[in-house]
């Protein structure tokens, strides 16, 4: 059962409360001293969470992963981190999130995996990240696909699959990526964007190695989605020759 504690001089807070009960009430930490938040709260029953003095925190990997119950958490200083992997993955209960500073984070990987409840999310900085993969994976309540920086980005595999309630397929930056396997894979609802992407994408000056079903399915029940499919090769996911 988690109270308030005193952990103002605690150097990490890596799986400190992971897998325990909450009260559901706000449970504030000062992390003051703290470096690593990796896994803090993985897979406890808190509801809300406020963390303070996180200017030092380098990582916050998976965490607030598969807080199944985590309805809101309170904007904290990530200025500094390096690494926010996974960090609200499986978070079910989750609809929205502030506008965190990921400026500095190379890593974003699996951040809102099966955040299977959240509706929209902000524009995030993410100019220094280069794993894009599975970050919106099966966000499938999220209308739209923020138009985030991912001009560093070299793995963007599986990012938006299964993003069902997606009308639309943004034209975000792919210069560097190498991998677009499964990008939208099963965004079923989208009405435009993926022709435009995928015109993109094979088009650019080195185009990315793998990319296999990046839009296989992706606006099959829209008329217009369907006809964008046709027009993508089936190398790339779509229907087409």
């Amino acid at each position: 059962y988690l109270k308030n504690y005193d952990t103002h001089n605690a150097t990490t807070l890596s799986h400190a409360f992971a897998n325990t009960a909450a009260a559901n009430n706000a449970v504030v930490f000062d992390l003051s001293s703290c470096t690593s938040a990796s896994s803090m709260f993985s897979g406890s029953g808190i509801t809300s969470a406020s963390l303070s003095n996180t200017g030092g925190v380098t990582s916050f990997d998976y965490a607030f992963g598969n807080c199944d119950d985590l309805v809101s958490v309170n904007l904290f200083d990530t200025s500094a981190a390096t690494t926010a992997q996974g960090m609200f993955s499986g978070c079910a209960s989750l609809t929205t999130v502030p506008q965190f500073d990921l400026s500095h984070s190379a890593d974003v990987q699996n951040m809102f995996r099966n955040c299977t409840q959240l509706t929209s999310v902000p524009l995030l900085d993410t100019s220094s990240a280069t794993r894009f993969d599975y970050m919106f994976y099966n966000c499938s309540a999220l209308t739209a696909i923020p138009l985030i920086d991912t001009s560093n980005a070299v793995n963007m595999k599986y990012m938006c699959s299964y993003c069902t309630s997606i009308t639309e397929v943004p034209l975000l930056d792919t210069s560097s990526v190498n991998n677009v396997a499964g990008m939208f894979e099963n965004c079923v609802n989208v009405e435009t964007g993926a022709l435009d992407l995928y015109n993109q994408l094979s088009s650019q000056s080195v185009p990315p190695q793998y990319h296999s079903n990046c839009f296989k399915d992706c606006g099959s029940n829209t008329t217009s989605g369907a006809a964008e499919l046709s027009q993508i090769p089936s190398s790339w996911g779509g229907t087409g020759v």
